[in-house]
């Protein structure tokens, strides 16, 4: 039986001070490993692993590639799913507790102000999250390809006017 705790104190081993300059599990802050098990199981279907191994090199790059070091302007995933000349982006907060759905809909908001900020002035953005983004196909014309999710350790999945691309 899978258990959660386990899986993030295995990845909190394995990644902890990976890379060594920005951190996305920073030193003593096992927090940090729940944003890695977050990835490994929403994005699986993407990217195929089962389990993230960090003496595998491609699965280190992946780590680099779409997990944002803190500080992270409140966007702790930014996948890009390619699909021939497609481009969708899945855009993640990770909080290990529970949210009352007040907090969940800052979150939405707070994530949706980072993307526009970064559509607008990406100069304003933190250096983790814009360099994460700029790495990527992203664009204005990609603004209504997003889907936004916010991952916590609470039941409550719902908010008032919550839109379609809401997770």
């Amino acid at each position: 039986m899978f258990n959660l705790n386990s899986r993030i104190a295995e990845l909190f081993e394995q990644f902890e001070n990976f890379p060594p300059h920005n951190s996305v599990v920073r030193n003593g802050i096992r927090d940090d490993a729940f944003t890695l098990a977050t990835f490994e199981i929403l994005f699986q279907n993407y990217h195929g692993i089962k389990k993230l191994d960090y003496n595998d090199e491609s699965h280190r790059e992946l780590v680099h590639q779409y997990i944002v070091p803190p500080p992270d302007d409140s966007i702790d995933i930014f996948f890009e799913e390619k699909d021939v000349d497609e481009c969708k982006y899945h855009i993640v907060q990770v909080k290990n507790t529970s949210l009352a759905p007040k907090e969940l809909e800052d979150c939405f908001i707070l994530m949706e102000n980072a993307i526009n900020t970064y559509i607008k002035k990406p100069k304003d953005l933190q250096r983790n999250l814009r360099e994460i983004i700029v790495n990527t196909d992203f664009s204005k014309q990609y603004k209504n390809e997003c889907t936004y999710y916010v991952v916590h350790r609470g039941v409550n999945s719902y908010i008032r006017s919550q839109k379609p691309n809401q997770k």
